[in-house]
């Protein structure tokens, strides 16, 4: 079977059909687990910048922010924890599949060993809702007003 063919097959595809290994870096937000690609990291920095813009998947009790280029400019994801970058054979690498479309931004997973780990796209949790927790939170806020 060609890469072609495996990329086609939605449910059983590796992604992407090039290089036998891609660099995913790996981090939790509220206990999940995500890794993104490497190439999309422009710098691992401290979160609470007012110079970036903040994705709305950010974690509320970050120790790190993944900096990445955006249309806007710089902006970043704010992170529980940094797990390390991990070389990740190709054909390990899945298609989200078309019924479990979770967002914009999901690409795919990865099993970790028996963990999976969410694929996402950097630059496209900018456009991301926050999670319903953070937005109860949120709402039940007192008004500074």
């Amino acid at each position: 079977m060609s890469s072609e063919q495996e990329i086609e097959n939605e449910e059983d595809s590796a992604i992407p059909a090039g290089s036998p290994e891609i660099e995913r870096l790996l981090f939790e937000i509220r206990g999940d687990r995500l890794g993104a690609d490497v190439t999309q990291v422009l710098r691992i920095d401290r979160p609470g910048s007012k110079e970036l813009l903040r994705s709305a998947l950010s974690s509320e009790k970050a120790s790190r922010a993944l900096v990445f280029r955006s249309e806007g400019g710089e902006a970043c994801l704010e992170v529980d924890v940094v797990l390390g970058v991990r070389a990740v054979r190709t054909r390990e690498l899945r298609r989200m599949p078309k019924a479990a479309h979770v967002s914009e931004y999901s690409l795919g997973f990865w099993l970790d060993g028996e963990r999976p780990v969410l694929l996402v796209d950097l630059p496209r949790t900018l456009a991301a809702k926050a999670p319903a927790a953070q937005q109860s939170k949120e709402a039940n806020a007192p008004d500074a007003t």
